[in-house]
């Protein structure tokens, strides 16, 4: 393959990653701002960018990842660009082949890492990091070609001459677009997340009579005469309920007696076991001990399969054999899906949705949100309260 033909290649391939990586952006948007991303990359909760999102492992020294894949893609795709009028020195060690070589060469050793982290720590996979993966690998490839050395023999050279490296207009122009494009990448999402976070306005139909939304078989806790009532539409293998329960648990806390949750099942239809995680919490219910099963469930996901359900079960001093055939009960099955048609009929798409006092909103909302929404219903609550009277 000649020169000219393999920077060709390696532009093309920059621009591909570009293009995930602002998608990648697009879906670390959402997810930070306690919304699904969903699309091609949520399938389920093991093949999930979302999942992939909401870890630690998503950001680095505080810059998510896909911005700084974002800023490096760029870099790489204008210095090609550079390229192109034919400079004497873009393949020598110093010259822009063997930087991109070099940053490639970097790239796909932390998409190995990456890789490991999804495989062995979440678990769970990003199908459009592995697009990445791909790329950078790719992207290696064709800047080796272009280059004519091998990577360890140009990342040698270039740390033998790490001061003349640094001072290369070339290299200048490579950090500085880095930093650049990571630097406006940084304050988007910043403001996207605190955009999206900061309104949670109600979604049509923006109210609906709350007694419609109570029904006698669901668990609760807190009590009937509580003036905040919140009825809350959840899937046990859906990443962005689990965060969602911790943050009940904290509004728990901080309104106390104020408060009452519901829990209704809606099982979403990409998710595998999500049915199977509902019939088994209606059983631990029967059983009187549905928040035990509820808590534990959101707190390991990991669990929601046939295997981890029973041993749940088991765990929690319930016959695992009685909470299976249980679950195979049609009216344990009739109540899955009434509580789905309920949803859909008060206007829920997604999980996790939620009604306080008959108002619908939608999404993960962190707890200094959820907290200010409560305040307001709270406030509302009282107003009708002293109406009334």
């Amino acid at each position: 393959m000649k020169a000219k033909n393999a920077a060709a290649l390696t532009g093309l391939v920059s621009g591909i990653g570009a293009a995930v990586a602002i998608y990648l952006v697009r879906v670390h948007v959402a997810v930070k701002s306690g919304l699904a991303s969903g699309g091609v990359c949520d399938i389920s909760s093991t093949v999930n960018c979302d999942a992939a999102a909401l870890s630690s492992y998503s950001e680095l020294f505080g810059v998510p990842i896909a911005v700084l894949g974002l800023a490096g893609y760029c870099a790489a795709g204008i210095l090609v660009l550079w390229s192109i009028p034919g400079r004497s020195n873009d393949s020598g060690p110093l010259g822009i082949a063997s930087i991109l070589q070099s940053y490639y060469g970097f790239a796909t050793a932390y998409s190995v890492f990456l890789g490991a982290v999804s495989f062995i720590v979440l678990p769970a996979i990003c199908p459009a990091c592995l697009a990445l993966y791909g790329v950078n690998a790719l992207g290696l490839t064709t800047a080796t070609v272009w280059a004519r050395r091998s990577p360890l023999k140009t990342l040698a050279f270039q740390l033998a001459a790490l001061g003349e490296a640094l001072a290369k207009p070339t290299t200048l122009s490579f950090v500085g677009l880095v930093v650049v494009v990571s630097a406006v990448g940084v304050g988007y999402t910043r403001a996207a997340i605190s955009q999206a976070s900061s309104s949670p306005s109600p979604s049509a139909p923006k109210r609906v009579d709350p007694s419609a939304l109570h029904v006698d078989h669901a668990p609760a806790r807190g009590s009937r005469q509580a003036p905040l009532q919140m009825v809350v539409f959840s899937d046990f293998q859906c990443p962005y309920c689990s965060r969602f329960a911790k943050t009940l648990t904290f509004a728990e806390e901080t309104f106390g007696e104020k408060l009452r949750i519901e829990f209704r099942h809606y099982p979403l239809p990409g998710h595998q076991f999500a049915p199977l995680a509902s019939a088994a919490a209606i059983c631990a219910h029967r059983q009187g001990r549905f928040w035990d099963f509820h808590d534990r469930l959101f707190a390991d996901q990991s669990q929601v399969n046939p295997e981890g359900l029973n041993a749940l079960a088991d765990d929690l001093g319930m016959d695992a054999e009685t909470v299976s055939r249980c679950s195979q009960d049609p009216e344990v099955r009739a109540q899955i899906a009434a509580d789905r048609e309920a949803g859909e009929a008060a206007g829920v798409r997604g999980t996790p949705a939620f009604f306080v006092n008959g108002t619908f909103y939608n999404g993960a909302l962190p707890i200094e949100e959820l907290s200010r929404v409560l305040e307001l219903e709270l406030e509302r609550s009282g107003k009708l309260a002293s109406d009334e009277g």
